[in-house]
């Protein structure tokens, strides 16, 4: 039909765009393609520019890249902000390893692109490119124009920050921040951990928690609690996570767990872990009860008949937002009453778990509304610590891990993507105003490390005063963080398992309390540690703090002594006292199931009249077994 039009009307263009669009569609790409070009000719302008463009996509399916480059060529003659012809010769550019071309196409893009996809794929241009600042640019507009879209971006996110690519960073979130401050109501994607590192305000928070929550788990009924259970009866409790392993979270609590009163309370654990390598906190969770249920490889129904069956009163998560977890599982309101404690430093912006065990630090008076759960503060802290922790009798040497014998040692050994554009700038003042200083970190990525080493140039700081410490066991790694003279805290995502290792040896940090859970956890440590001299008020007074106790090193010696001394006495170390505690938590769950009184704080237990434990925990490294 369409060939019968040509040869009757062959200055027909519509004929010929028909004629070619059927050689297509019979995988006839070449004849296609001409005849498109032949309906090109005969058109101007904007049709021109669509008859060009498609006789370019001809020329790609029938293997002639250099045809349709000539193509796109014309289409842009034609109408130089074709979208579709930018994009497509973009592609063809990229896929044929011009990375030039396709970033010069890819800027044009950015500019004139109105469909999602197209914006997409300029994106992808710039990530495997690296050029971070116009992807991040490129997102914005997507989701200027896309309002409505479910578009993931999170995990490029997380990527920018950890190898801190902070304008990247700020340009997108800005803008994405914003729109929930507008109350967007559509998933702007995952994972939420990564925000922690990025804003610290709570309000905003709350609002992304929430929506991630109804994104990944659907709109449920209001908030349902059984009636409040029998605190007089030997209470059920089941603990949830994927993280039975050498995690930090089970080398923190393992020791807790180990010191629950299983006269009082009956305790199952729903083990999600995926490593069940027989490491030795494995082992040591693996003797903690006859009642662990193997959940790896169960889907969400049958978890949730199991802990039905075992009639666990009090069902705790410990994982929150992070890998691995089964919070889906929750949904299904298995135990009357459902907590979150300690693996994810926030709301988790659920209507189907009813409490988050905290403390007054890290939640103050004032940040329940920042909550879809209510707050249990415990006393003292709400973090645990485990006193039987192994630390190495041998202390390696600095020169064993590169260190200057007479210099000044800052420590961080937290990981990357908590080290915002802020406090690595505050980072790089004190290593230039403390004479013969140092730096030591813990970062394995050599890309990483690259731009960790340049950002310092950029300040002054040669690369001999920045020191990557490697992996060792962990009690090796405990004993050789007493080299460092003082750590550094990350903000607004504080250091937590590493800020605990250097307190338990002996090494003092300064912190500050920020404005919310996770920017508070460093001082809830301190005061737990009874070390309220190393509280600053802001950011810039701790900076100002660090600095002092750097260049007075009889003022530092002193506080480093207490600490020292504190280990074997302060609520941040004495396991059993912390584990009474959460129990007392656990009592007062099950009282207060169903009501609407305000957070539950639990009250401390009297001081203790000695010392919760009379050694400290060296071994000779030698007897210790490295997984």
């Amino acid at each position: 039909m369409a060939l019968e039009l040509v040869n009757a009307q062959p200055k027909n263009a519509e004929a010929w765009a028909a004629l070619a669009a059927q050689y297509c569609a019979g995988s006839l790409y070449v004849e296609g393609a001409r005849s498109f070009r032949r309906a090109a000719k005969l058109t101007k302008g904007e049709k021109a520019a669509d008859n060009w463009t498609e006789a370019g996509a001809a020329a790609v399916l029938a293997k002639k890249p250099k045809a349709a480059l000539s193509d796109y060529a014309n289409a842009l003659k034609a109408n130089k902000h074709h979208e579709q012809a930018i994009t497509n010769r973009m592609v063809l550019s990229f896929d044929l390893g011009d990375q030039t071309s396709a970033l010069s196409d890819a800027r044009l893009i950015k500019s004139v692109a109105y469909k999602l996809e197209n914006l997409l794929k300029a994106y992808r241009v710039f990530i495997v490119n690296k050029q971070y600042l116009d992807a991040a640019q490129t997102m914005v507009r997507a989701f200027s124009l896309h309002k409505k879209e479910k578009i993931r971006w999170a995990m490029d996110l997380s990527d920018w920050v950890e190898k801190m690519e902070w304008e990247a960073v700020q340009t997108l979130t800005r803008e994405i921040y914003a729109l929930y401050r507008d109350g967007c109501t559509y998933s702007i994607g995952e994972p939420h951990f990564v925000h922690l590192n990025v804003s610290d305000d709570p309000d905003l928070y709350i609002k992304m928690a929430k929506q991630l929550s109804n994104v990944l788990f659907g709109q449920t009924d209001p908030k349902t609690v059984s009636k409040p259970i029998d605190s007089t009866k030997r209470l059920k409790i089941g603990y949830l996570s994927s993280d039975f392993t050498d995690h930090p979270l089970n080398i923190i609590l393992i020791g807790a767990l180990e010191y629950h009163d299983k006269h009082k309370f009956e305790f199952y654990f729903y083990d999600n872990s995926q490593d069940l390598r027989p490491t030795s906190y494995r082992k040591r969770f693996l003797q903690l009860s006859e009642n662990i249920r193997y959940i790896g490889k169960m889907a969400d129904p049958e978890v949730v008949s199991l802990i039905k069956k075992d009639e666990i009163d009090i069902l705790v998560d410990l994982n929150g937002h992070t890998k691995h977890n089964r919070l889906s599982v929750l949904k299904d309101r298995p135990a009357p009453i459902q907590a979150s404690y300690l693996g994810f430093p926030g709301t988790l912006g659920t209507n189907f778990v009813d409490y988050m065990i905290t403390d007054k630090v890290v939640t103050p008076d004032g940040s329940e509304n920042c909550f879809s759960e209510k707050l249990v503060r415990l006393p003292e802290t709400y973090f645990c610590s485990d006193n039987k922790r192994l630390v190495a009798k041998n202390r390696p040497s600095r020169a064993d891990v590169g260190l200057d014998e007479s210099a000044f040692v800052f420590c961080s050994f937290n990981r990357s993507i908590k080290i915002s554009q802020a406090c690595f700038e505050g980072w790089a003042h004190a290593l230039k105003v403390v004479d013969n200083s140092q730096i030591w970190l813990n970062v394995r990525q050599e890309q990483i490390r690259n731009t960790i080493l340049s950002r310092f140039g950029e300040h002054g700081i040669s690369r001999d005063r920045v020191v990557f410490a490697h992996l060792e066991p962990l009690p090796i790694h405990i004993s050789r963080l007493g080299l460092a003279d003082l750590g550094l805290d990350t903000y607004p995502y504080n250091g937590h398992t590493t800020t605990s290792d250097l307190l338990w040896a002996g090494v003092p940090i300064v912190g500050f309390p920020g404005n919310q859970f996770a920017s508070r956890v460093t001082v809830s440590l301190l005061k737990a540690a009874w070390l309220e001299e190393l509280i600053a008020s802001d950011r810039d007074d701790a900076l100002r703090l660090t600095i002092e106790l750097a260049q007075d090193k009889e003022r530092l010696s002193r506080i480093r002594a207490k600490l020292i001394m504190n280990r074997l006495s302060c609520p941040l170390f004495d396991t059993e006292r912390f584990t009474r505690h959460l129990e007392a938590a656990y009592l007062a769950m099950a009282a207060d199931a169903g009501s609407e009184k305000a957070p539950l704080d639990i009250s401390a237990l009297p001081a203790r009249q000695h010392l919760h434990t009379s050694t400290f925990p060296f071994v000779n490294i030698n007897a210790v077994h490295v997984d």
